[in-house]
């Protein structure tokens, strides 16, 4: 099942929830208890082993 990232348009939180492919319904805001929320784009990671990523195994600067 996906995580999906709602933001409540009362208070600005963003609120991730795991829900089934193809669940519409409003989410509920997890610190105002709003339904007045938009599922907003969010970025994923993933990972593979053994699948020649060059930038994969390149150190982050400070990290």
């Amino acid at each position: 099942m996906p995580v999906y990232e709602f933001k409540c348009k009362e208070c600005g939180t963003v609120t991730g929830e795991l829900r089934k492919i193809g669940d519409f319904s409003p989410a509920v805001c997890s610190a105002c208890a709003s339904n007045n929320t938009e599922k907003i784009f969010s970025l994923f990671a993933g990972s593979t082993s053994g699948s020649g990523c060059q930038s994969c195994s390149t150190p982050r600067p400070g990290g």
